[in-house]
This record gives structure tokens, C-alpha cells and sequence, in this order.
């Protein structure tokens, strides 16, 4: 991929292309969302805070495209390190911050609304329902990926994971 961006002249780290990719996740989604009743909001339900909750999916795209620039930079150049681009940067840093404020803001608007309490046992059945396939999905995407970068002679994983921990523990590389 890194060389059809380079061969168009298009660099990973311009805003245009997270502007690009945003529409065409978002057209993606909204296809998805078409073809699969699942994702379609119950007609017997009313929600009243669906343009924040969909803030919050722009928020997560935020989040996506931060971490996959640092992933991308890393492949790059071998050295985890934050993405060269402010606006990259502080997307990732906002996003994470308002998605929390914007959730937690959700929470306790039906916390206040419910009349005779919060049913916790269904609350945290319906929030397993609805992370755990996608955290299904993304183990075995990182446990595919990981077996693949183990055994292919250009990637050496021990070194990978050691500079990754070195700089979750703040031993940043100098630039």
C-alpha cells in the first residue's frame, strides 16, 4: 500500500487523506448499516441522544486513524514514536479524551432517566453482546498478523515487541 501512496504522491500523513478515508469508512458503514437489521435502531425504542452517540463514532475513527499512523510510521522507520503531523496528534488526543466525556455523559443520562434504578446484570450482558464480537474479531486479526510478522524473515518480532514496551514505559527514541 505504502507504494501505491508513494507512486500517487499521496502521503499517509496528509489531511486529505484522513478526509478521504473518513467518507469512504462512513459510506462503508452506512451500507452496512442498510443490508444488516442489527445495526438499525429499534422502532419500539426511542434515543434521544443519537447525533452525540454518532459523534462518538467519528471520535473512534479519530482514534483509528491516530493509531494507525503511528503503526504506519513504525513500519517505516522501525521506531514507535507519535506521528509527525500536529493534526494527527491532537486528533488522537481529543478524540480519546471527548469520546470518554461523551460516554460517560450517555451512562449517566440513563443512570438519571431510569425511574426505578439501573438493572446492572442486563446493562453489562448488553455491553458484552455488543463489544465482544468485535473483540473476537480483532484477537484473532492481531494473533493472524502476529504468527504471519513471527515467521517472515523481514520482521524480527522480538526486537518489535521490545521497543514497544520501551516505549510504553516512556524511553523514547531521540529524532
Amino acid at each position: 500500500m505504502a507504494v501505491i501512496l508513494n507512486n500517487m504522491n499521496i502521503s499517509p500523513n496528509s489531511i486529505p487523506m484522513y478526509f478521504a478515508l473518513s467518507a469512504l469508512f462512513l459510506f462503508l458503514a452506512a451500507v452496512i448499516q442498510r443490508l444488516n437489521q442489527f445495526y438499525s435502531l429499534p422502532q419500539h425504542k426511542t434515543f434521544k441522544h443519537v447525533a452525540i452517540d454518532g459523534l462518538r463514532g467519528f471520535l473512534a475513527l479519530g482514534v483509528f486513524f491516530h493509531h494507525s499512523l503511528i503503526n504506519y510510521n513504525y513500519i517505516a522507520t522501525g521506531v514507535w514514536t507519535t506521528p509527525n503531523s500536529r493534526f494527527y496528534t491532537m486528533l488522537g488526543q481529543l478524540s480519546v479524551g471527548l469520546f470518554f466525556a461523551i460516554t460517560a455523559f450517555l451512562f449517566w443520562s440513563k443512570v438519571l432517566d431510569s425511574r426505578d434504578g439501573i438493572n446492572w446484570k442486563t446493562l453489562y450482558v448488553s455491553r458484552v453482546r455488543r463489544i465482544m464480537p468485535m473483540y473476537l474479531v480483532s484477537v484473532v486479526i492481531v494473533i493472524v498478523f502476529t504468527l504471519v510478522l513471527a515467521y517472515s524473515e523481514n520482521v524480527a518480532l522480538f526486537s518489535t515487541v521490545e521497543s514497544f514496551v520501551g516505549m510504553c514505559q516512556g524511553n523514547h527514541p531521540k529524532k
